[in-house]
């Protein structure tokens, strides 16, 4: 459950347009993780962009300009 929480808020990163909050996060996952989950979580330690983006690897498919796309 630990990598799936850094994956839904490094998805939640990349999609939102406007200020990234846990309590935005958590209204749109409907509560499945409450605020204080997401922010404890995230605070437990100190995370790098290597441990936000790891997990954003190419599968090698490139898209309709010839670029390749993380796999979100």
């Amino acid at each position: 459950m630990e990598k799936e929480k850094l994956e839904l808020y490094t998805d939640y990163l990349i999609c939102n347009s406007g200020f990234a909050t846990a309590t935005g996060l958590s209204a749109m996952l409907e509560g499945d993780l409450s605020h204080d989950q997401l922010t404890r979580y995230l605070s437990a330690r100190e995370y790098t962009s290597k441990d936000l983006w790891g997990g954003s690897q190419s599968d090698g498919t490139p898209n309709r300009t010839g670029r390749r796309l993380p796999d979100l």
